[in-house]
């Protein structure tokens, strides 16, 4: 009963594996598909895969920079209106011209 039973026992496949490596190659297989399998079942890794940096809304602010920013602008252009109306309707300085009729 040598080779031949031993080849009838442990299948064909693994006739030239000693035991150790059968148990070695079955744990290693075993690990691939928990760490295949483990990383894709979680919905939390999909929402990181789908929007990898959530709070960033441009390429340096988040969104409450975004409206900071935002809020800034339309106030400065605001001021920069009323300054350039005021300068249509020459109200920006005092008259130059003399209160009393000149002769």
């Amino acid at each position: 009963m040598g080779v031949a039973s031993k080849n009838v026992v442990f299948g064909s496949v693994a006739a030239g594996f000693s035991g150790r490596a059968c148990v070695l190659l079955a744990g290693v297989g075993v690990a691939g598909v928990l760490v295949a399998g483990g990383c894709s079942s979680n919905p939390e890794h999909q929402d990181v895969i789908a929007d990898p940096s959530p709070l960033v809304m441009t390429e340096s602010l988040t969104g409450d920079g975004v409206l900071n920013q935002t809020t800034a602008t339309i106030d400065e252009n605001w001021r920069l209106f009323n300054s350039d109306w005021a300068r249509f309707w020459l109200m920006d300085r005092p008259s130059r011209l003399t209160p009393a009729p000149v002769r």
